[in-house]
């Protein structure tokens, strides 16, 4: 007798190896997406704050303090068409958050604020 075809198990066998792979692509785009969300938050906050850092080299700040983004934006640190990537809003709308700069042992640090 001539085999004609594939035998059900044959075609069960592929339908559940394909379903795994496609499980396990999906997953792993899933996290791959989310870890590029979290690099591109982790870019604008170092933006605003190597902005910040360059506004009190500007200024000539050695001492503690806190500055708008808004100003930031004022004095063309920082590009208004730049995107928060948490809101997917123009910083403008962030103007009223603040970087803090502190100085420890005459190094600068700068850190955007959360709240």
């Amino acid at each position: 007798m001539k085999k004609n075809g594939f035998t059900l198990i044959e075609i069960l066998v592929v339908i559940v190896l394909l379903a795994a792979v496609s499980v396990t692509v999906g997953v792993n785009m899933g996290a791959m997406a989310e870890r590029q969300k979290e690099k591109k938050i982790k870019e604008y906050k170092e933006t605003l704050e190597n902005a910040a850092c360059v506004y009190a080299e500007m200024k000539g700040i050695n001492t503690g303090m806190e500055v708008k983004v808004s100003v930031l934006i004022n004095e063309g640190l920082v590009n208004k068409n730049l995107k928060n990537p948490e809101t997917e809003l123009n910083v403008s709308s962030d103007g009223d958050r603040t970087v803090e700069i502190t100085w420890t042992n005459n190094e600068k640090k700068c850190s955007l604020k959360t709240s």
